[in-house]
C-alpha cells in the first residue's frame, strides 16, 4: 500500500499508477526472460531447456521462433515453470513481434494480445 491510496480499490490505484495488473507484468517478464534466454542474453543455455521448432512444421503464419521445452513437467507444479507458463503464450505471439531487440521486444508484446491469458477480470 502506498500513502494516500489505501481508500481505493485495486484497479484504481492501477490507473492512477499508470500500471497494468500484476499478472500482466508477470506475463510481460516472463515473456521477457524466455526472450534472453532464447537468444543468449541471460547466461543460460538453451539447449538444455527448450528447442526450436523445425520451420517446416510450424504454422504458415507465426513468427520465426517457436519453441519446445524439452522435459515433461508435474502438471501440479506446472504453473510454477516458466517454459509451462510461456511456451504456448510465446508461440501464439503475433507475426509483427519485432525480436531485433531486448528493448525492441518489449515494446512490440502489447497489453491487447496479452490480456486474453490473465484470469483476472478488467470490467
Amino acid at each position: 500500500m502506498l500513502f494516500g491510496l489505501s481508500n481505493y480499490t485495486y484497479f484504481q490505484r492501477l490507473k492512477i499508477l499508470k500500471l497494468d495488473i500484476f499478472e500482466l507484468r508477470r506475463l510481460r517478464s516472463d515473456l521477457t526472460l524466455l526472450y534472453k534466454i532464447i537468444f543468449g542474453r541471460a547466461g543460460i543455455q538453451r539447449k538444455n531447456l527448450i528447442s526450436m521448432q523445425n520451420r517446416q512444421l510450424r504454422q504458415l503464419r507465426s513468427h520465426n521462433y517457436q519453441i519446445k521445452p524439452l522435459h515433461k513437467f508435474n502438471a501440479v507444479r506446472s504453473d510454477r515453470n516458466l517454459f509451462c507458463r510461456t511456451t504456448s503464450i510465446w508461440n501464439n505471439l503475433p507475426t509483427d513481434t519485432n525480436f531485433t531487440s531486448t528493448k525492441s521486444f518489449i515494446e512490440s508484446i502489447s497489453s491487447s494480445h496479452l490480456v486474453k491469458y490473465c484470469k483476472l477480470n478488467f470490467s
